[in-house]
């Protein structure tokens, strides 16, 4: 049995305070024994956890990882392989702050998806949504009606095979 063992770490508790620093006591993954003072079990690896503190993995329910910038025209400028590789990054920085899961609203695709379960990437475990939903007029309907022309959306939602319409009016089209 591979055992673990935090001393003095300030857990998370029900409340989301961080009351006291606790022994933790973790084996085969799962924390099995909180308290003060806890006995070290035979071959257990110690680490002092003194001013540091233990949480659960946090959820982030909506997250557009494969978008580094929120400006329109850095993004027309970035190469696709540029955003694929800043993608595998945002994953990185989320998993070590603490997101243990995270749901794409949408910019990234099953691939990414894929790859952190094939462990080619770091990061939070996944869900995607691929693409994002709206109806005609919605926040990804790129549709000038005053103008009468569509203004590209490549910059955030770039084409390619497979990608699903974003812009759909009522259940059929869903």
């Amino acid at each position: 049995m591979n055992s673990l063992l935090l001393r003095r770490v300030r857990v998370m508790d029900e409340s989301g305070d961080f009351p006291r620093a606790v022994d933790v006591l973790a084996e085969d993954g799962v924390i099995t024994k909180l308290g003060p003072d806890l006995p070290a079990p035979r071959g257990a690896a110690e680490f002092d956890g003194a001013d540091r503190f233990l949480m659960p993995g946090v959820i982030d329910c909506h997250a557009h990882v494969g978008m580094s910038s929120s400006d329109s025209w850095e993004n027309l400028n970035t190469p696709y392989s540029l955003r694929g590789l800043q993608t595998a990054r945002n994953l990185r920085t989320m998993l070590s702050s603490g997101v243990t899961f995270v749901r794409d609203a949408g910019g990234v695709d099953a691939g990414v998806r894929d790859a952190l379960r094939q462990g080619l990437i770091e990061g939070p475990e996944m869900q995607v949504a691929v693409a994002l939903l709206c109806q005609t007029g919605g926040h990804m309907d790129t549709f000038l009606p005053g103008e009468g022309v569509a203004v590209s959306t490549e910059g955030f939602m770039p084409a390619y095979p497979g990608r699903p319409d974003f812009v759909v009016d009522g259940p059929d089209e869903m």
